[in-house]
Protein backbone atom coordinates (compact mmCIF):
# COMPACT_ATOMS: atom_id res chain seq x y z
CA UNK A 1 0.00 0.00 0.00
CA UNK A 2 2.92 2.34 0.52
CA UNK A 3 3.73 2.18 -3.20
CA UNK A 4 0.16 3.18 -4.08
CA UNK A 5 0.30 6.04 -1.58
CA UNK A 6 3.59 7.29 -3.02
CA UNK A 7 2.26 7.00 -6.59
CA UNK A 8 -0.90 8.93 -5.71
CA UNK A 9 1.19 11.51 -3.85
CA UNK A 10 3.49 11.92 -6.84
CA UNK A 11 0.46 12.31 -9.12
CA UNK A 12 -0.91 14.94 -6.74
CA UNK A 13 2.35 16.89 -6.70
CA UNK A 14 2.77 16.71 -10.47
CA UNK A 15 -0.78 17.81 -11.26
CA UNK A 16 -0.55 20.57 -8.63
CA UNK A 17 2.49 22.05 -10.36
CA UNK A 18 1.02 21.62 -13.87
CA UNK A 19 -2.32 23.13 -12.87
CA UNK A 20 -0.64 26.04 -11.14
CA UNK A 21 1.57 26.73 -14.15
CA UNK A 22 -1.42 26.69 -16.51
CA UNK A 23 -3.49 28.98 -14.29
CA UNK A 24 -0.62 31.44 -13.86
CA UNK A 25 0.19 31.40 -17.58
CA UNK A 26 -3.49 32.01 -18.35
CA UNK A 27 -3.52 34.98 -16.00
CA UNK A 28 -0.31 36.40 -17.54
CA UNK A 29 -1.69 35.87 -21.06
CA UNK A 30 -4.91 37.64 -20.06
CA UNK A 31 -2.99 40.62 -18.64
CA UNK A 32 -0.85 40.86 -21.78
CA UNK A 33 -3.94 40.61 -23.95
CA UNK A 34 -5.67 43.42 -22.07
CA UNK A 35 -2.63 45.65 -22.59
CA UNK A 36 -2.54 44.95 -26.35
CA UNK A 37 -5.31 46.61 -28.38
CA UNK A 38 -5.02 44.04 -31.20
CA UNK A 39 -5.69 41.15 -28.81
CA UNK A 40 -9.45 40.97 -28.56
CA UNK A 41 -10.52 38.10 -30.80
CA UNK A 42 -12.22 34.83 -30.07
CA UNK A 43 -8.92 32.98 -30.48
CA UNK A 44 -7.35 34.84 -27.58
CA UNK A 45 -10.40 34.25 -25.36
CA UNK A 46 -10.34 30.55 -26.25
CA UNK A 47 -6.64 30.37 -25.36
CA UNK A 48 -7.22 31.91 -21.94
CA UNK A 49 -10.27 29.74 -21.25
CA UNK A 50 -8.37 26.59 -22.24
CA UNK A 51 -5.56 27.42 -19.84
CA UNK A 52 -7.88 28.25 -16.94
CA UNK A 53 -10.19 25.23 -17.40
CA UNK A 54 -7.35 22.76 -17.87
CA UNK A 55 -5.43 24.23 -14.96
CA UNK A 56 -8.46 24.04 -12.67
CA UNK A 57 -9.16 20.43 -13.67
CA UNK A 58 -5.56 19.53 -12.90
CA UNK A 59 -5.78 21.25 -9.52
CA UNK A 60 -8.90 19.22 -8.78
CA UNK A 61 -7.05 16.02 -9.69
CA UNK A 62 -4.23 17.11 -7.39
CA UNK A 63 -6.61 17.49 -4.46
CA UNK A 64 -8.36 14.17 -5.12
CA UNK A 65 -5.15 12.19 -5.58
CA UNK A 66 -3.62 13.73 -2.46
CA UNK A 67 -6.66 12.78 -0.40
CA UNK A 68 -6.57 9.28 -1.90
CA UNK A 69 -2.87 8.99 -1.03
CA UNK A 70 -3.63 9.93 2.56
CA UNK A 71 -6.47 7.41 2.70
CA UNK A 72 -4.40 4.48 1.40
CA UNK A 73 -1.36 5.30 3.55
CA UNK A 74 -0.66 2.33 5.86
CA UNK A 75 -1.80 2.74 9.44
CA UNK A 76 0.23 1.63 12.44
CA UNK A 77 -0.48 -1.66 14.23
CA UNK A 78 -2.56 -0.12 17.03
CA UNK A 79 -5.27 1.09 14.67
CA UNK A 80 -4.16 4.71 14.86
CA UNK A 81 -3.24 6.89 11.98
CA UNK A 82 0.40 7.44 11.16
CA UNK A 83 -0.20 10.97 9.84
CA UNK A 84 -2.51 13.61 11.24
CA UNK A 85 -3.62 16.72 9.38
CA UNK A 86 -4.75 19.71 11.41
CA UNK A 87 -6.64 22.62 9.87
CA UNK A 88 -7.38 25.79 11.77
CA UNK A 89 -9.37 28.85 10.70
CA UNK A 90 -9.60 32.11 12.64
CA UNK A 91 -12.12 34.34 10.79
CA UNK A 92 -11.73 37.19 13.27
CA UNK A 93 -8.09 37.67 12.27
CA UNK A 94 -8.45 36.38 8.69
CA UNK A 95 -5.98 33.59 9.34
CA UNK A 96 -5.90 29.97 8.26
CA UNK A 97 -3.38 27.28 9.03
CA UNK A 98 -2.64 23.78 7.87
CA UNK A 99 -0.29 21.48 9.74
CA UNK A 100 0.73 17.91 9.02
CA UNK A 101 2.45 15.69 11.48
CA UNK A 102 3.46 12.12 10.76
CA UNK A 103 6.06 9.42 10.79
CA UNK A 104 7.39 7.61 7.73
Amino acid sequence: MRAAAFALGALGATTLVAGGVLDISGYVFLQECRADSTCSGAHERAEVEWRFVTGDVLLGVAVLSSVAAWLVWPRDGRGGKVGVALVGVDPAHRLASLAFRGAF
